[in-house]
């Protein structure tokens, strides 16, 4: 089987037509095939030769059926009358609206597909992986997600057991001096046993010569007499084996090390890179603050603090976590290295097998001491329950990876806050064990630190009964300590790259994904919905503010593997500008008090991990509509929802678009120009 990208026009034409009159079959082109990588192929979403768009065909020869399954959903391929041995998938354009009627493999589609061949009996052939990639979007940031998705959720699952954090950025740090000591023991008694390996014996056919056999059985007798003198006699021997299932399992165990390792230092690379772009803007603004401001001192009651060496010190802790992460990137690659070399010890080249107890495992010394040192690799990696692990793999082999990615990063930043997630996986079990979906999960977050409540709602449907039903991927929901309103938040995951597909598009899912969303049809009055947004992966736009009449109410923003601060942005809008809690400190979620409260400003400061943020009103208010006087205006050192006057710790207004200086910025609805 062999995966191509083709190009086939589509067919315009309405049902009765159809019947009428069967299209002949369109000029299809054929390009190059598909390129491959750990056993899959890849194909990007909305590919182009030229101004025509591509999508996946299949060569199976000898196949009466191929079938493309995703997400337990099949589709059926047609074959081609004019290319041998070629499967396409044929779709239709409707006249009366120009748009096709479903979507194309490998072209509007992203995902893990499986792509199956069978003969005229319905007997399989051959089978192949695809996974559609959105464009913009590399093979190694998909893989990042799966990965940060399968750690999110074990860390979730055995809460917070299983390595260290650093203090201020809450990353989760993997064992790695453990696994170093269980890498060197390993490697110790695995060339002990590709020294001295443990055999079987096997029959073997062949044919010798009659002065060669040894010891003659009743069958060699036999067919030395039919045979002349000079040729050789068909037999049975014996012969020593290392082909046992002991090392197909320690095959196995290797294999589960490496992408535990694998998993450890991509996942931490990924945290690197996000201290790496805090700490750029981070030290823009404060060598502004330092150069106008070099000994501001606020001072409340009796305490006096400086701001500037608070903002130096957050930059100094930001460092040297920036660093150790630095130090463990190569000595995870080492280990790397290590376990690669002992897979490729011809004694482990035969395919693993899943690995069980076995009397050699129990008796001699060198393979006991093997399994001793993965059940010691479990303890630092535990096992998820059956129902568990399978959850987990079809979160991470999903269609809609990113909404998934999205969902658990939304959690992971929620229990950065301090905000209860000990409860998360239990009740994501009890809803995929009932349903065997996760469609309609709600969960609440209540803070450990009195700082309110929040509610996820994911993939909830609102409506029916006569109304519209509506179906956010997310309802994020907010509730102030002792209040009874909750303010309501929906946010929609694009894969689409709208820089390249047109401002067009754009605006067509800004409104039917989510301003259609501020008229969610909710039963509880206490429930207000108070914006919506849209969270894609085109990293070159962002518009907190795309209609500054309706302020904040729609917006878009970016989220990626390795730059997440969006979305803490996201989390930081709600509870601050919408939930009007100031006092909470948007890096750790503990409360302080106002440092500095004046008429037009008020100055925060948290001692516990020196962050600095401002609440303002625009010195040009007056100008506002009546409406927006008074709108607060939030500056923060880094990761600003208004947009940051370049180089100075300084923000745009959102009402009027001015700064400090007057200066008017300049933006569309992709963001600032």
């Amino acid at each position: 089987m062999k995966l191509v990208k083709i190009h086939v026009p589509f067919e315009k034409t309405s049902g009765i037509d159809l019947l009428l009159h069967p299209p002949a079959e369109p000029e299809i082109e054929i390009f190059d095939e598909l390129e491959m990588k750990d056993g899959f192929y890849l194909m990007n979403e909305y590919s182009r030769n030229g101004r025509d768009l591509l999508q996946i065909g299949v060569f199976a020869p000898g196949a009466e059926k191929v079938i493309v399954e995703e997400d337990h959903k099949k589709m059926v391929l047609s074959k081609s009358e004019k290319h041998a041995d070629l499967w396409y998938h044929k779709r239709e354009i409707r006249p009366e609206n120009g748009m096709g009627s479903e979507s194309c493999f490998g072209m509007n589609a992203c995902g893990e597909f499986l792509v199956k061949s069978f003969d005229g009996k319905g007997h399989p052939l051959e089978r192949a992986k695809v996974i559609v990639l959105p464009d913009m979007l590399s093979y190694e940031q998909y893989d990042t997600m799966k990965k940060e998705v399968e750690g999110l959720f074990k860390d979730l699952a055995y809460d917070e057991g299983l390595g260290g954090f650093f203090k201020k950025t809450n990353v989760f740090l993997y064992p790695l001096e453990p696994m170093q000591e269980l890498v060197r023991q390993l490697e110790y008694w695995l060339q002990k046993i590709a020294a001295d390996p443990s055999e079987r014996l096997i029959q073997v056919k062949g044919k010798v010569h009659g002065w060669k056999i040894k010891k003659w059985h009743g069958s060699a007798i036999i067919k030395k007499e039919l045979y002349p003198p000079s040729a050789k006699i068909p037999v049975r021997s014996v012969k020593r084996d290392t082909n046992i299932n002991e090392h197909r399992m320690i095959r196995k165990m290797l294999e589960d090390i490496q992408n535990y390792v694998n998993q450890a230092m991509t996942i931490e690379g990924m945290e690197i890179q996000k201290i790496r772009n805090e700490l750029e803007e981070r030290r823009e603004n404060f060598t502004f603050q330092t150069a106008d401001r070099k000994n501001q001192w606020i001072k409340s009651g009796k305490k006096e603090i400086n701001v500037s060496n608070m903002m130096k010190k957050r930059i100094e802790e930001l460092e040297e976590e920036l660093e150790e992460l630095e130090r463990r990137q190569k000595p995870w690659q080492e280990l790397l290295e290590k376990i690669s070399q002992q897979l490729e010890e011809p004694l482990f080249a035969p395919p693993a097998m899943e690995i069980e107890w076995t009397h050699l495992f129990a008796s001699e010394p060198s393979y006991a001491a093997v399994f001793d040192i993965y059940e010691e690799f479990l303890e630092l990696n535990p096992k998820l329950a059956s129902r568990e692990q399978e959850l987990m793999e079809t979160l991470t082999s999903s269609a809609h990876l990113y909404e998934v990615w999205i969902l658990f990063q939304i959690i992971h930043e929620l229990r950065n806050l301090q905000f209860d997630c000990s409860w998360v996986i239990p009740s994501l079990m009890a809803k995929y064990n009932r349903d065997s979906h996760l469609e309609g999960w709600s969960y609440e977050f209540h803070s450990k630190k009195g700082a309110g409540t929040f509610r996820l709602d994911y993939n909830v449907t609102y409506g029916g009964q006569g109304r519209e039903h509506l179906k956010p991927d997310y309802v994020l929901y907010y509730r102030k300590p002792g209040g009874t309103t909750w303010t309501g938040h929906t946010l929609d995951a694009k894969y689409k790259p709208y820089t390249k597909m047109g401002e067009k598009v754009l605006k067509q899912d800004l409104e039917r994904s989510c301003a259609r969303y501020l008229q969610l049809p909710l039963d509880d009055k206490n429930f207000v919905i108070h914006s919506s947004s849209l969270v894609h992966i085109d990293s070159n736009i962002c518009n907190w503010n795309v209609d500054r009449w309706d302020l904040y109410c729609v917006s878009h923003f970016y989220a990626v593997p390795g730059d997440l601060s969006n979305l803490r942005i996201f989390l930081k809008r709600i509870i601050h500008f919408f939930g009007k809690q100031y006092d909470l400190c948007p890096s750790c979620g503990n409360r302080t008090d106002v440092m500095e409260d004046k008429h037009y400003k008020q100055t925060y400061i948290c001692e516990n991990d020196h962050e600095v943020w401002v609440v303002n009103i625009c010195h040009n208010r007056r100008k506002h509509p009546f409406q927006y006087r008074n709108v607060k205006l939030m500056k923060y050192p880094a990761d600003n929802f208004n947009v940051q006057v370049k180089n100075e710790w300084n923000v745009y207004c959102p009402v009027c678009h001015k700064d400090a200086e007057d200066h008017k910025l300049k933006q569309d609805i992709f963001g600032p120009k």
